[in-house]
């Protein structure tokens, strides 16, 4: 849209924007499943010593999708 703007008119409005409506969205069971999947995943990769136990917390709190989206995340 910046590009059209910037050809008609040299110059763009930050004012006009415009965002997408999600056409779709998981229901709450298959998004337990989703949660209950990394959970079992990130399980896995501490044992295995993959990940540690901060980094799996660090992905859970950035996860906007997650149950635990934004849980506080010790720095360090």
């Amino acid at each position: 849209m910046h590009m059209a703007m910037l050809s008609l008119w040299g110059e763009t409005d930050p004012d006009i924007s415009f965002s997408f409506r999600s056409l779709w969205q998981m229901d709450a069971r298959t998004q337990a499943d989703v949660e209950k999947t990394r959970t079992e995943i990130d399980e896995r990769n501490i044992r295995a010593g993959v990940v540690t136990p901060a980094e799996a917390r660090r992905r859970t709190a950035h996860d906007p999708s997650g149950q635990y989206a934004g849980i506080s995340v010790p720095q360090g």
